[in-house]
């Protein structure tokens, strides 16, 4: 084992051990050349053929690229002594060590939050072509960053998959209690053999017991785990029973997929609609259809219209929709004028999109002293005016969408059902690539045009021109976000507002969900891009992400703070807003 202190490889000084196991060591080391912490991973197996497929997974990881994912950034050999894998170093604690300092199950909300993080980054590995089995999923496996995020981590057993083919003697290495009994043979492992382990990690998170061995249980030397309710009475029994299914014993009675598995923990986290028919009236024709952008229109108007009987009718039925979780709704007989209001600083859509409107000029973009290496240097950069909306893209705004263009809805729309209760709340589960599909769609309804915003349009919008640290000044108050010390899940849009908004009025800047932006992310880009009107470079592979979420605390939810992600993906805290650009 290498020790503390000793440099190898002529670059990596050992700073400790992370873990051991029977085939080497996780080390934290200290890259010389980068002047950075990073993991290595240590095999001390050194056959000719160990050596090759060590090279093959080495490649295949370091092209992985995920939020919730440990990123593989190089490997080496040592002759004679072994091979090592480098990573990223993810400060902060693993779930084993949290669950024995916590000595008792962890609070249901906050295990499921993290479990679902691990599920994306499950369902992204799974999805790669071939498919990637991870093989260790356990709770010292599973990372949790001191922004509250649940990274996977300790990629040394993970492998391609080739159906029909057997595990070989290098990726052998298991985990006893939390490996499917299916990697104790030399028979193929496949996802579901990920499911088994991550089951098996949430029943430890939630009830505080390891269940036996899976091979015990499978010859009948030990009794099957009792269901995490049983133990734990505060686990709702959809939950428990989501468990249990994914910790068969035989694969084939397993989930089918991860994302059949995220599916049945979901199931209790989010409150669904239920279709309802709203009783006869003069004003509504016999045709039933979706809410869409007509009836954005008409509640828009009505709420503002002459209070004939009619349309007290019409307008209460709106209004039951909203409060009643009504999904469908007869459609108003009458014509209705498109209207659109004005002011010097606000312009509004006749669906109810607010626009706040951010004068050219100069402000203060980024960090210096003690900030992110990619927030600086601080510089003035001046930009040309523009409008912004005034929140985050709701879930009521993005419906009318979804039906009008018949786009396909949000994952956390179970069974296409809308969340009526959280119409107020931003969409979430929306890539970068469903974000523009939104803004081309509302340029095509207005004939005005909609983009995301630049980097810099969106700093500006949150902080002014004074370089403030927060859209309301340089003191973190939790009473003006939604950060993860106010708990998981989105709240309403307006729920901070104005006690948080910008000085432009913009509110729901910092947390509750990452807001895409249109550049490509670039670590060089306050040092590189233009002083006006800066753009990020033409191309790239990760999008840039403002504003924060409900996983992130107060200390990092900052208006200069940068995050990236790869535009392809749709996490249950990616939200969006829109610019309106100005001739």
């Amino acid at each position: 084992m290498l020790k503390p202190g000793q440099v190898f490889n002529n670059r990596y000084k050992i700073i400790s051990t992370l873990g051991e196991g029977g085939f080497g060591a996780v080390y934290k080391v200290w890259d010389d050349n980068l002047q950075r912490f990073c993991a290595i991973k240590e095999n001390l197996q050194v056959s000719e053929d160990a050596q090759k497929q060590f090279r093959r997974e080495a490649i295949m990881l370091a092209n992985l690229n995920h939020p919730h994912l440990v990123r593989v950034t190089d490997y080496f050999f040592i002759s004679d002594r072994g091979q090592y894998l480098v990573m990223d170093y993810v400060e902060g604690d693993n779930l084993e060590t949290i669950l024995t300092n916590n000595k008792g199950p962890l609070p249901s909300e906050q295990a499921l939050a993290w479990i679902r993080q691990v599920c994306d980054a499950l369902i992204y590995i799974h999805n790669q072509n071939p498919p990637i089995i991870h093989r260790d999923v356990k709770p010292a496996n599973i990372r949790i960053t001191p922004q509250g995020n649940a990274m996977l981590v300790d990629f040394g057993l993970a492998k391609a998959f080739d159906v029909g083919a057997k595990t070989s003697m290098g990726a052998r290495g298991l985990t006893p209690h939390f490996a499917a009994p299916e990697q104790y043979g030399t028979g193929g492992t496949d996802a579901q053999s990920d499911i088994y382990s991550l089951g098996v990690t949430l029943y430890c998170m939630l009830t505080y017991r390891v269940p036996p061995d899976s091979v015990e249980i499978m010859v009948g030397n030990a009794k099957p785990p009792p269901p995490a309710k049983s133990i734990n009475s505060n686990i709702p029994d959809t939950i428990s029973d989501a468990i249990q299914f994914a910790m068969q014993i035989r694969r084939t009675d397993r989930y089918k997929s991860v994302g059949d598995f995220k599916t049945a923990l979901l199931a209790e986290q989010k409150s669904f609609a239920q279709v309802k028919v709203v009783e006869e009236s003069p004003s509504f024709s016999s045709d039933f259809r979706p809410l869409g952008w007509e009836d954005l229109l008409r509640r828009d108007l009505l709420v503002n219209a002459v209070e004939s009987p009619s349309v007290r009718a019409a307008k209460a039925a709106f209004e039951a929709m909203i409060d009643n979780e009504i999904v469908k709704l007869k459609v108003v007989e009458s014509s209705l004028v498109q209207a659109t209001k004005f002011s010097s600083d606000k312009f509004t859509l006749f669906n109810g999109m607010e626009f706040m409107r951010v004068p050219a000029g100069k402000f203060l973009m980024g960090s210096n002293y003690g900030k992110k290496d990619d927030e600086k240097p601080q510089r003035t950069v001046e930009l040309s005016e523009y409008l912004i909306g005034k929140y985050p893209v709701t879930n009521l705004e993005y419906q009318a969408f979804v039906r009008d263009a018949k786009y396909e809805a949000p994952r956390d729309w179970k069974r296409d059902q809308f969340p009526a209760k959280k119409g107020d709340h931003p969409v979430v589960e929306v890539s970068w690539y469903d974000a523009s599909a939104y803004c081309k769609w509302l340029s095509e309804k207005t004939g005005k045009q909609y983009r995301l915003p630049t980097e810099a349009e969106w700093e500006k919008a949150a902080r002014g021109t004074d370089g403030r640290e927060y859209p309301w000044g340089n003191i973190i108050d939790f009473k003006k976000a939604h950060t993860l010390e106010s708990g998981r899940g989105t709240t309403d849009v307006r729920k901070f507002s104005p006690q948080g908004d910008s000085p432009y009025e913009c509110a729901d800047m910092l947390g509750n969900v990452l807001e895409w932006v249109n550049d490509w992310y670039s670590g060089t880009y306050y040092e590189n891009s233009s002083s006006s009107n800066p753009l990020g470079p033409n191309s790239g592979t990760e999008r840039v992400q403002r504003g924060g979420s409900n996983y992130n605390y107060a200390d990092v939810v900052r208006s200069a703070n940068r995050y990236r992600c790869y535009p392809a993906w749709s996490l249950d805290y990616f939200g969006f807003r829109c610019v309106c650009s100005l001739p």
